[in-house]
């Protein structure tokens, strides 16, 4: 029962790369999975309708919440201008899509910045 899972999350790539087989998977002892999203040039792991319509029905089947873990690799502060567009098109896209799911939020990477203390 769901009351008596702890209160903690898991980011769903503890059992490879498939969403949904992290989420039927990690449902069993946790009630937060954050999703965990990778981009590069050539691959990445942004659902398509079929997945996010499955993400979505396993959420509900198994009451879980959902956040959106970003890929860190869309770095808007060590990007050059051009770039920076590119990958704010990019996250604006995928946080469209997943908003499907209802997330309670985004983690978002801004990369390495020099100390400021």
């Amino acid at each position: 029962m769901i009351a008596n899972k702890p209160i903690i999350g898991a980011t769903a790539m503890v059992y490879g790369f498939a969403m949904a087989e992290n989420l039927t998977k990690l449902a069993q002892n946790v009630r937060h999975v954050e999703l965990r999203s990778y981009w590069t040039p050539e691959v990445n792991n942004f659902p398509n309708t079929n997945e996010l319509q499955q993400l979505r029905a396993l959420k509900q089947k198994l009451n879980l919440s959902l956040s959106v873990h970003l890929p860190p690799t869309l770095n808007l502060v060590l990007a050059e201008k051009a770039q920076q567009d590119t990958f704010v098109k990019l996250l604006i896209d995928l946080i469209q899509n997943m908003e499907q799911l209802n997330p309670t939020g985004y983690v978002l990477h801004l990369g390495p910045n020099p100390p400021t203390l």
